[in-house]
């Protein structure tokens, strides 16, 4: 068996040599473009009597020894493949044909590229956001490599406002809001790259620069200028001048701070403005150029104070796009006189360590702050409103418009200070200087003792430069004067009290025994209301009734119960001596004659200065110029007293009063006035 396949063998053998008289390593190949000339492309195997030639394309392939190579650098771009014919010869006949195939393999060797180097758009500022300014902008690669793009501009804040659409993608779009008061002209700079990492090997770019031109659009109002940007808005705050009373003034009158001028919010359309006066004009004292805006005069102003004129601009094209100012125009008496101060010289104190804010006191006068005055003999009373006062070269202090000077930083030590102070009129520009001396004493403590308050020579008193009483002190002086005159009053009560304690009472108890009767035994008034005048031929005399007295409806007596009995005491013991003479006294009369405390009947006044024509009526009838006398009037009703019983209950009555004839006649007119009084 192993014979015969022995055999086999080496009969197949010639015929496969036979076979392979000539051959190559590959007859397929990649080669890479760009690749160096004599490139091995494959390499050839020929038997003994064999040869192999290049049959066609012999500029790109020739043989050398045993290896096929390429005579040329291969481009991608050009061509893509490439064959060759390779012929095995014997004895110059063909005897067979080997063809190899190259397959030329893409190198990135080429950058991508624009078609144009500018790109150029106009852009509307209102233009919305992602909105596309055009169409894409490519680049071609010849590689045909993915393109990756990237915007980016030499003002990255202005670059902002636009973006790609994707970063394969260079569509641009409107990526923020634009403002052609902002950026009128953006400039764009779009980088292709046909890699998408910059660090990649190998890479290449291309740029382009984009030209983006922002157009204005008609939505902004005018502005007068100068004006302050508030973010989208520029704002003026006015102009002002001055004129003189009684004078008109030739031409275009001058404003501050520049001359009256509008210009369209929307430079890029900048649209014609015109002028008017909307408010303010009272009386046509001023006009304005419509086109120009300068403010004349028609007639001279005779009224003097502050002219407030509001100005409207409005666009010629749109009159509803507009804006409004004021003019300020201040109507005054002609100037003749500068300011001029009173003194060259002022000199003032202040004490080290006072707090900042301290007047400066008149060396002359040390009660009164230090003032530095120019007077104006234009002014009635030499006052110039428009005068303003600046310290200069004078650290440490400030003055007042009205020319008080004060410290504003803290001295430690006694010195001597010297600076100017200039005065300027704001109306006119004039000016004029004084010096100021100002020297800063030791400073002197303040002693306060309990509620006392003692202190040293020149202090003490209030006003600028003192250092004066505190509210604290003040309130408890206050208080220990309260507490003094409320023991003051208690002690005056008291001693009323003691001395007159037992006429009151007894007076008091025998009114209040009164009331114990009831309604039905209750006495009117001893005097008729309508003898009230005749009664007090004084009008300046008038009774004094305690403050916690009060009269009810049926004419009794209350006591206010949150008043003291003492301050009741006082105010009785007060009448006590209202007048020393009893006959002062309409109403220090003697008790009623006929009075019957167990009478149930109605009882009636028995003290009169009229005779009164009353059937069953019993008075005592009193005369200036008589002595009083009892006069019985007929008629006298059942129950009723007679003569004998008035007299003698009066006579009664008049020793059980011994004691009370002892106390003032406004005291008793004030009890006989009172039927009910409430016992104390």
């Amino acid at each position: 068996m192993g014979s015969i396949l022995a055999l086999i063998i080496l009969l197949f053998i010639p015929i496969g040599c036979m076979a392979q008289e000539c051959r190559v390593d590959q007859d397929r190949v990649q080669i890479a473009e760009n690749n160096d000339p004599g490139y091995v492309v494959t390499t050839i195997h020929t038997d003994p009597d064999y040869t192999m030639i290049v049959f066609d394309n012999i500029e790109w392939f020739e043989i050398k020894g045993t290896e096929l190579l390429l005579k040329k650098s291969l481009d991608y771009e050009n061509q893509t493949t490439l064959d060759v014919a390779l012929h095995c010869r014997r004895n110059d006949a063909t005897v067979k044909i080997t063809r190899v195939y190259v397959t030329v393999l893409n190198v990135n060797d080429n950058p991508p590229m624009f078609q144009k180097s500018t790109y150029d758009f106009n852009v509307l500022e209102d233009t919305k956001v992602n909105t596309a300014i055009g169409e894409a902008i490519e680049a071609q690669d010849l590689d045909l490599d993915t393109i990756f793009y990237v915007l980016t501009g030499p003002d990255q804040a202005a670059a902002d406002h636009f973006r790609l659409t994707a970063i394969n993608n260079p569509v641009i779009l409107v990526n923020q809001p634009l403002d052609y008061d902002k950026y009128n002209y953006i400039q764009l700079i779009l980088t292709a790259r046909d890699t998408q990492s910059e660090t990649a090997t190998p890479s290449y770019t291309a740029t382009a620069t984009i030209n983006i031109k922002i157009l204005d659009v008609d939505n902004k109002p005018p502005q007068f200028l100068p004006c302050r940007n508030l973010g989208d808005i520029c704002l003026n705050d006015g102009y002002t001048t001055k004129v003189t009373r009684t004078e008109k003034v030739t031409g275009a009158l001058v404003l501050n701070p520049a001359p009256l001028y509008a210009i369209d919010g929307d430079t890029g359309i900048n649209a014609a403005i015109v002028y008017s006066i909307v408010n303010g004009n009272t009386g046509g004292i001023f006009d304005v150029e419509r086109v120009s805006g300068n403010i004349t005069m028609t007639k001279a102003a005779d009224t003097l104070g502050i002219v407030l004129l509001q100005i409207m601009a409005a666009q010629v094209d749109d009159g509803r796009k507009y804006a409004l100012t004021t003019v300020q125009i201040d109507v005054v008496e002609k100037n003749n006189n500068p300011p001029t101060f009173e003194k060259k010289n002022y000199l003032g104190t202040i004490q080290a360590q006072s707090a900042i804010g301290t007047f400066v006191t008149d060396s002359s006068s040390p009660n009164k702050p230090l003032r530095v005055f120019a007077a104006d003999e234009d002014f009635a009373d030499k006052l110039n409103p428009y005068i303003t006062y600046v310290i200069q070269g004078g650290p440490g202090f400030t003055v007042s418009r009205d020319g008080y000077i004060t410290n504003n930083a803290l001295f430690d030590s006694p010195a001597t200070i010297t600076f100017s102070v200039r005065a300027r009129d704001t109306t006119t520009g004039e000016e004029d200087f004084t010096d100021v001396e100002v020297e800063i004493t030791p400073s002197v403590p303040t002693t306060t003792v309990s509620t006392t308050t003692s202190t040293t020579p020149g202090q003490g008193e209030t006003g600028p430069g003192g250092d004066g009483y505190t509210a604290t002190d003040m309130a408890a002086l206050g208080a220990t004067l309260g507490v003094l005159l409320a023991l003051c009053l208690v002690g005056l009560g008291f001693l009323i009290h003691k001395q007159y304690g037992d006429q009151i009472r007894n007076r008091m108890s025998k009114s209040s025994g009164d009331d114990l009767g009831g309604s039905e035994d209750r006495t009117e008034q001893l005097i008729d209301d309508d003898d009230d005048a005749d009664d007090n031929p004084d009008p300046g005399l008038v009774e004094v009734m305690p403050a916690s007295i009060s009269y009810d409806v049926d004419n009794s007596i209350s006591k206010d119960p949150f008043v003291t009995d003492y301050l009741v005491l006082g105010a009785a013991a007060a009448n006590l001596f209202a007048n020393e003479n009893p006959s002062n006294s309409p109403h220090a009369e003697k008790p009623e004659e006929g009075f019957d405390p167990d009478d149930k009947k109605e009882v009636k006044s028995i003290l009169t200065k009229e005779f009164k024509d009353d059937p069953g009526y019993k008075s005592v009838w009193f005369r200036e110029d008589a002595s009083p006398e009892v006069v019985v009037i007929e008629g006298v009703e059942e129950g009723e007293a007679d003569d004998g019983e008035t007299e003698e209950g009066y006579n009664q009555e008049d020793d059980d009063d011994d004691d009370e004839d002892q106390l003032s006649p406004n005291f008793l007119e004030m009890n006989n006035d009172s039927n009910n009084f409430s016992q104390l």
